[in-house]
């Protein structure tokens, strides 16, 4: 995960849940301050994405 400036806040890698189309994982945002991130998200052979995060203040 990279913030707006493009510092890499986090590059933990996490399992992805399969089921037939749909993909899903969980990633646990609360030791990140609020703001805008980008998650990249990359599953090999298939694709690539970058996915914009907003975590708000809680």
């Amino acid at each position: 995960m990279v913030d707006v400036l493009g510092r890499v806040i986090d590059q933990s890698r996490v399992p992805i849940v399969n089921d037939l189309d749909f993909q899903s994982w969980t990633i646990n945002t609360t030791l990140y301050a609020p703001g805008i991130y980008f998650l990249h998200a990359d599953v090999p052979g298939r694709w690539h994405n970058a996915i914009k995060v907003r975590i708000s203040p809680q």
